[in-house]
């Protein structure tokens, strides 16, 4: 197999998670390159071709964000419209009033704000300079 092909198929590999020494027995197999020669092959594409690899990964990335981002948003709009309406979320049946509301709040904002901070880095990690 010629690099170059060779070359695409890891940049997708890497892209879909696989595991390294399962890239790296694909490697040997369309190759003939034995195990060194292989990660050295392995590691001068993932330098040269990390923007590709991440390209190939921000949709993934983009959609975990949007549902942290909605689900965040939902959990904590639901808790305070719970908590307006006089309901009190115990939480692990602690008898301590409002503690679940008041987690469960936090826990929806901070779910919020990873997906903001994830939708953040995935985009400019892969915007053009």
């Amino acid at each position: 197999m010629d690099p170059a092909t060779l070359t695409e198929h890891v940049v997708r590999d890497l892209s879909r998670h696989r595991s390294r020494n399962d890239i790296l027995m694909s490697i040997c197999n369309a190759s003939g390159m034995d195990w060194t020669e292989a990660q050295r092959f392995l590691h001068q594409v993932e330098q040269n071709q990390g923007e590709a690899i991440a390209a190939r990964r921000r949709p993934l990335l983009v959609i975990m964000s949007l549902v942290a981002i909605v689900g965040g948003l939902l959990t904590a709009g639901g808790v305070v419209i719970a908590t307006l309406d006089g309901w009190i979320v115990f939480l692990l049946q602690l008898p301590i009033p409002y503690l679940g509301n008041v987690v469960y709040f936090s826990l929806g904002v901070l779910a919020f704000v990873g997906g903001i901070v994830g939708l953040q880095s995935a985009m400019k990690r892969h915007t053009p300079s």
